[in-house]
């Protein structure tokens, strides 16, 4: 027996009404368990004192009143859904401002779509690089296709600014030994 187990039969327990097996495996349960008996001492408490409780009289139009209060809230309730309307599960003021941040997604996503442009395939399979049709020719035309490039005739028209001198290991003191076999 678990702990909801447990405490779903703890009421018939107390009242005497679990079968001899059940019974009895309530109680290896409340022997292994020490807070099994704390919740029986108190369920037992408190069905004690509320059979001691005095009987509450209600006036006899109570019930009657119960009933038009119950419909007058369920009519309160419905018209207040009626005023607060929504579209798609949606308050207006959301959902525009939905409709505001998709358009603008839309319109983001179109500009960075690229466009019928210059296509220029490359040596990988599949792979073209495109360029807008306003931007000047990539290749110079003086270049032609499959032409070796030297470096007087570079294919990128962007020269290396940063050019650094050669790393001499003789200035830097460097110390070569020739391997002894």
């Amino acid at each position: 027996m678990d702990r909801y187990q447990f405490e779903d039969c703890l009421s018939d327990y107390i009242e005497n009404n679990l079968s001899s097996s059940k019974r009895k495996e309530f109680e290896e349960y409340l022997k292994a368990h020490s807070s099994g008996e704390e919740l029986v001492d108190s369920v037992r408490g408190l069905m004690d004192s509320m059979k001691s409780m005095s009987e509450i009289k209600a006036s006899p139009d109570f019930m009657g009143k119960l009933q038009q209060r119950i419909e007058a809230e369920k009519n309160r309730l419905s018209l207040q859904s009626s005023e607060k309307r929504t579209y798609l599960g949606f308050a207006p003021f959301h959902l525009g401002m939905m409709v505001v941040v998709l358009v603008g997604l839309i319109f983001v996503g179109m500009e960075l779509l690229p466009t019928n442009g210059i296509k220029i395939p490359t040596a990988q399979p599949n792979i073209e690089l495109s360029f807008p049709q306003d931007l000047p020719v990539p290749v110079p035309p003086d270049i032609k296709k499959d032409e070796m490039v030297t470096l007087d005739q570079d294919s990128s028209a962007i020269k290396d600014q940063d050019t650094k001198a050669p790393f001499d290991l003789d200035k830097r003191g460097a110390t070569f030994v020739k391997d002894q076999k």
